[in-house]
């Protein structure tokens, strides 16, 4: 009967370190997608490696690896800048052929830019906006 009793007091613990790690997984995940606005980045041949400052704010990094639909792709949803977006996106490898760069406010595409390989070149391809509109005015 006590093992049973023990039994049951660590898996009360084990749910209950599930339910904050869910917790907390669901409200970063509900920051990320705060905001009208939406960066993509798509690269064919191989991934991408980089990072993007949104406002000025601390850089945050990216990378993408994993081929999805014969591309490598990544989406990142965030708040409406104050004053500006810059995204820096580097081939993984000499094998990225392209890549290119997305930006939308509300669904509407602000600004896009894409980048081809040619000869030995190391791949990069940079967007920069400061265009927004705030949402104050």
């Amino acid at each position: 009967m006590h093992m049973n009793n023990l039994f049951r007091h660590y898996l009360k613990k084990i749910f209950g370190l599930f339910l904050f790690a869910f917790i907390l997984v669901s409200c970063q995940n509900d920051e990320e997608i705060d905001g009208s606005c939406k960066f993509h980045v798509i690269s064919y041949g191989d991934g991408v490696v980089g990072w993007y400052i949104v406002d000025n704010d601390d850089p945050v990094s990216f990378s993408i690896s994993e081929m999805e639909n014969s591309s490598y792709s990544l989406s990142v949803n965030f708040a409406t800048p104050e004053s500006s977006i810059y995204i820096f996106a580097k081939a993984a490898s000499d094998k990225t052929e392209s890549i290119s760069v997305m930006l939308y406010d509300n669904g509407e595409l602000l600004q896009s830019k894409s980048a081809y390989k040619i000869s030995d070149e190391i791949l990069i391809n940079e967007l920069s906006y400061t265009e927004f509109v705030s949402d104050k005015e």
